[in-house]
């Protein structure tokens, strides 16, 4: 068809997700995910999270002048809660290590099992 420009046609999975451009198919064919531009903030919101920004700081970035704003946009991924997980673990083991090594005999000075 020469001399005729061609309209791009929405693909279904563009349909479906509400996303529609004219490099749809170059993002299909690069195997990247079509987003909306406001997704970008969700992603943003929660980068700032995984790098420990203060809240207050996260707000200015962001330009909300609410704190629940963070509660919307931030969303808490798997290995945050892992590492929290593995933080309070380490800690609670580690006491309990101590606790075994500082030479406690047990009560009524019997000795105490270890391991």
């Amino acid at each position: 068809m020469r001399g005729r420009s061609r309209q791009p046609q929405k693909t279904s999975s563009q349909a479906e997700s509400g996303f529609w451009s004219p490099t749809g198919d170059l993002l299909t064919d690069a195997k990247v995910r079509a987003a909306r531009l406001h997704d970008a903030r969700h992603t943003a919101a929660t980068m700032l999270l995984v790098l420990k920004v203060p809240t207050r700081a996260v707000m200015d970035v962001m330009g909300w002048s609410q704190a629940s704003m963070a509660k919307r946009y931030q969303h808490v991924p798997t290995e945050v809660l892992t590492g929290i997980a593995d933080l309070v673990g380490g800690l609670l083991w580690q006491t309990m290590q101590q606790e075994r090594d500082d030479g406690d005999d047990g009560p009524a000075g019997a000795l105490s099992p270890t391991g």
